[in-house]
């Protein structure tokens, strides 16, 4: 599996050199083509490709997903890095976790789930409370499309 990303994400590919585990969540459909509800987390070692035949493919194909990109001087200056200036990231999947639109787990393949929770992280630096002031957010998050469910 693979995804692409700007080299202005310095920071991401610095994460990635320095401990290739990495896992994505798949939780909207937007840009799918599956209606099919509920949460696909993939684990796995990812590895920078700045050379794959790929890339080239996948830029061709965004379009389809995520309409045409800004055109003119100004957005083709600004957003170059973000068009142009890509790489492929290919994972090396170990696991596959598919969850119910309830959040119950559903399907588990490949490395079984471990019989223990992993230790717990140090505290985020800024806190672990939200970033936006709910009141005063203006929507309810409720209405928000793409919400995670949350289990219970």
């Amino acid at each position: 599996m693979g995804f692409t990303t700007s080299t202005g994400y310095g920071r991401k590919l610095d994460r990635i050199a320095t401990d290739s585990r990495v896992a994505m969540a798949f939780h909207t459909r937007t840009h799918g083509r599956t209606k099919q509800p509920g949460f696909v987390l993939v684990q796995g070692e990812a590895s920078v490709d700045t050379t794959s035949p790929a890339l080239a493919r996948v830029v061709a194909q965004a379009p389809l997903y995520l309409g045409p990109p800004a055109t003119g001087w100004l957005w083709e200056r600004w957003l170059r890095v973000y068009y142009q200036d890509r790489v492929v990231v290919w994972i090396q999947v170990r696991r596959i976790t598919v969850r119910a639109a309830d959040g119950t787990l559903g399907q588990v393949i490949g490395e079984p789930l471990p019989d223990a929770a992993p230790p717990g992280q140090k505290p985020p630096g800024h806190g672990s409370g939200p970033r936006v002031d709910a009141r005063r957010a203006g929507r309810c998050v409720a209405e928000q499309p793409n919400r995670l469910p949350v289990p219970g």
